[in-house]
């Protein structure tokens, strides 16, 4: 006699909206690579499941804003990176979701003047949740991924991006797969 004890969970929609901004602080040249900061802030526009247990969500529910450095230098054909980062989530109600500060490396790889693609490992340490002024022990996590991206210049100021990303730890989901759709301006 056996029993079945898997669970199905399907989730689709739309996740939290982001609106970031890049400014390069130093171009890459011979002698030392490109460096760039970054600010991004999240609206919780998604699904944060807190109405159901092990409920798959979209979003966090919380707002929103981080800040970053990236430092890549190109070794033709390929591009190294280097990135460093902090999020900081705002109180909801009691509640606030940890802070974070994320890191990762990577290489891309230029196919054709249009196509590219590109691996990156990278790690989150996420603090723990704060309600009602006290943390929760425990609630700290370390997602732990491997990403491969590819990404599609449709022209001079727009790019299509897809990314399918594997999960190196039980604080992170299996797989994950994300589309976006980038505007320089």
């Amino acid at each position: 006699m056996s029993f079945d004890r898997s669970l199905k969970q399907e989730s689709h929609g739309v996740g939290d909206l982001s609106l970031g901004f890049s400014y390069r602080l130093l171009p890459e040249n011979k002698g030392h690579p490109s460096i760039t900061s970054s600010f991004t802030v999240v609206a919780p526009t998604g699904e944060d499941g807190s109405s159901e247990v092990n409920a798959i969500t979209s979003g966090v529910g919380f707002w929103g804003v981080s800040t970053g450095l990236s430092v890549t230098k190109s070794v033709d054909p390929a591009v190294l990176f280097f990135t460093l980062g902090y999020a900081h989530s705002f109180e909801e109600d009691g509640i606030k979701n940890g802070d974070s500060f994320n890191y990762g490396f990577g290489m891309g790889l230029s196919i054709n003047s249009l196509l590219s693609v590109s691996g990156r490992f990278s790690g989150t340490y996420i603090d723990e949740i704060t309600v009602g002024g006290v943390k929760i022990p425990g609630s700290s996590t370390e997602p732990v991924s491997f990403n491969i991206d590819m990404t599609y210049q449709l022209n001079n100021t727009h790019r299509i991006a897809s990314s399918i990303g594997f999960g190196l730890n039980d604080d992170v989901n299996d797989t994950s797969i994300s589309f976006s759709y980038i505007i320089n301006l």
